[in-house]
């Protein structure tokens, strides 16, 4: 519940599905060099195959990593209410980012 990364931002490539790609089919962001060059590897020694992908699919992936976000904001804002160990460590994380 607490996870609002949908789409793995920090990672070089994520891969996942939605909506509305087919079912065998997989979504594919690459976010750097190095991973541009493994999903071109991947591409020329056959074992994945690539086409660019409609708008429509972005906006969806836009659209669903949103409700993570706002998913995860309301998990935490209700943890923290009821969880003084958790409200704690929060505190905690963020009285070191302020000295």
């Amino acid at each position: 519940k607490l996870c609002a990364d949908f789409t793995a931002s920090l990672a070089d490539i994520s891969v996942g599905w939605t909506h509305p790609l087919p079912r065998d089919w997989s979504l594919v962001i690459v976010r750097s060099e190095v991973g541009e060059k493994l999903v071109q590897m991947a591409v020329e020694q056959g074992f994945i195959q690539v086409r660019e992908v409609e708008q429509e699919v972005l906006d969806e992936l836009k659209r669903e990593a949103l409700k993570k976000i706002e998913l995860a904001e309301r998990e935490v804002k209700r943890r923290l209410q009821t969880d003084k160990k958790l409200h704690s460590a929060f505190s905690h994380m963020k009285s070191m980012l302020t000295k």
